[in-house]
């Protein structure tokens, strides 16, 4: 048995059920009065945009996708000339 996100450090091993479910509610009630500690990353807020109108973003999305192609190409034709 073990908590979610749990090291080798906190597993317990039982072969008792009752013992299990004891020790399952103590590990429970320790790990709801320490909060867990917040990484950077999840602290961290997207940026809100500004609404964008369906032209725009259509717009958008085209753009990246003639980069994703032109990137494509221009790799192929590296790999061409080094072949």
């Amino acid at each position: 048995m073990n908590v979610r996100g749990g090291t080798q450090a906190t597993e317990y091993l039982t072969d008792d059920l009752q013992d299990a479910f004891e020790h399952g509610r103590a590990m429970a009630s320790r790990l709801a009065a320490s909060p867990p500690e917040k990484s950077p990353e999840i602290r961290r807020r997207k940026k809100w945009r500004r609404p964008v109108s369906a032209k725009a973003q259509r717009r958008r999305t085209i753009k990246a996708h003639n980069y994703r192609i032109r990137a494509r190409a221009i790799k192929k034709q590296r790999e061409d000339s080094h072949a």
